[in-house]
């Protein structure tokens, strides 16, 4: 692809997320109403004596008066195989400084490769804003979420922004877009525009409830709803009867592929779900009650209407960890919430405390005062364990971690732990 069609193809990416946060009223700073954007805007040079010719525009103005912009935002997309450079800066300051707008104007330079690092200081001293786009994929596709969310959950991850901007190929998971302007590091395009615009609180984390808490009993009502559908009985959950009950009830399509493509493999993505495309995707990695529990958290997420805050989410290793607690703030409660919703349809608890029970009698186990399983470093507890969590993970079809912290939940088992 030639450097002309790759500027185009990402100016009209840019273009098209702008005009979808604007359209939804998510720029805080701009009324919908009152503002343009446009592609290929031509503005008046008086040193040249003619127009100059940029990328992207987004004008803000007076209610009544369409003519004289109050604001003009002016961007310019850089699509280069190198990071751009204060040299790039400089000719886009210089296109800046000449041309005529009749209220403030600002500039932006988007770049898909990043800035070399002494590009963040000097763009700062020009005023010049600094936006560079992940290609390869989101962690959640956020078109849903409020974007004061995402500074609620990007605290304390300035150091990490400003490496994504200056070319590191470590971006934060929840964003593929990270902003620089004077004191402001953030990925959220409204805290960005507020930044530009003036606004004193602009880029600063603040916490927000616009995610619901949800109570365990109710996520267990929800996956208890789905086995319903799903299954005839009281029965294990077969991965083929979850793809039925997706095709039949909801529509969705279940894709359980071996491998991840390279860009997903990359960032260590285990499935995702898609909701405009109605699709459930799971990677096996070799190991099935990975993939079986990654269906089952994407199942969660559509069943407690996630699609209220993102249209599409990539499930990856870390959101399936244990240690995720259940008070956390942000996007992060919506993983937690998928992960307990995994757990009560796989490992319901009617059905664990049965089979538990059949294993009570048929290996004899005895509650000597501390559960009916104690897991310590003596032999024989050992033993009876690891011969009770044997046929219990087989079962249920779920890894051995799992089901120790079912066990651990229904009080079933006690002690420091397995060794």
């Amino acid at each position: 692809m030639s450097t002309s069609s790759k500027g185009d193809q990402l100016e009209k990416q840019t273009f098209q997320v702008l005009q979808r946060e604007l359209s939804a009223g998510r720029f805080a700073p701009f009324d919908p109403r009152f503002a343009k954007l446009r592609m290929k805007p031509k503005y008046w040079s008086p040193d040249r004596e003619g127009t100059i010719t940029f990328d992207l525009s987004l004008e803000a103005f007076r209610a009544g008066d369409s003519d004289r912009p109050l604001l003009t935002i002016i961007f310019e997309c850089k699509n280069l195989s190198r990071l751009v450079s204060i040299d790039d800066i400089e000719e886009f300051k210089a296109k800046l400084d000449q041309v005529e707008c009749s209220g403030s104007k600002k500039g932006v330079m988007v770049s898909i490769n990043g800035f070399q690092p002494t590009v963040l200081k000097y763009a700062r001293k020009q005023g010049v804003g600094l936006a560079r786009v992940d290609s390869t994929g989101l962690k959640w596709d956020l078109s849903r979420l409020p974007t004061g969310d995402l500074d609620a959950f990007v605290v304390e991850t300035q150091s990490r922004i400003s490496d994504a901007i200056v070319g590191s190929d470590h971006f934060l998971r929840i964003s593929a877009w990270h902003f620089s302007f004077d004191e402001c590091l953030t990925t959220s395009w409204n805290a960005f525009l507020s930044a530009i615009c003036g606004f004193a609180d602009a880029g600063r984390a603040t916490k927000s409830s616009s995610i619901p808490f949800v109570s365990r009993d109710e996520i267990a009502d929800a996956a208890a709803g789905f086995r319903r559908v799903a299954a005839s009985g009281d029965e294990r959950l077969s991965v083929e009867q979850i793809a039925q009950a997706l095709h039949t009830r909801f529509g969705f399509e279940l894709v359980l592929d071996s491998v991840a493509p390279d860009s997903e493999a990359a960032i260590g993505v285990l499935g995702g779900i898609w909701f405009r495309e109605r699709r459930i995707v799971a990677y096996s990695t070799g190991r099935l009650v990975r993939q079986r529990f990654t269906v089952a958290h994407e199942v969660g997420h559509l069943l407690l209407d996630h699609q209220r805050f993102f249209d599409s989410e990539l499930c990856q290793q870390d959101d399936l960890e244990p240690d995720l607690l259940p008070n956390l703030e942000g996007l992060r409660r919506l993983e937690v919430q998928a992960n307990m919703f995994a757990t009560e349809l796989l490992m319901p608890r009617s059905l664990v405390l049965r089979e538990f029970g059949r294993l009570v009698e048929k290996y004899g186990l005895r509650d000597r005062g501390h559960g009916w399983l104690y897991v310590d470093g003596q032999a024989e507890n050992q033993a009876q364990y690891r011969r009770t969590i044997a046929h219990l993970k087989s079962f249920f079809g779920v890894s051995r971690q799992a089901m120790f912290l079912r066990l651990l939940e229904l009080k079933l088992v006690s002690g420091p732990g397995p060794h």
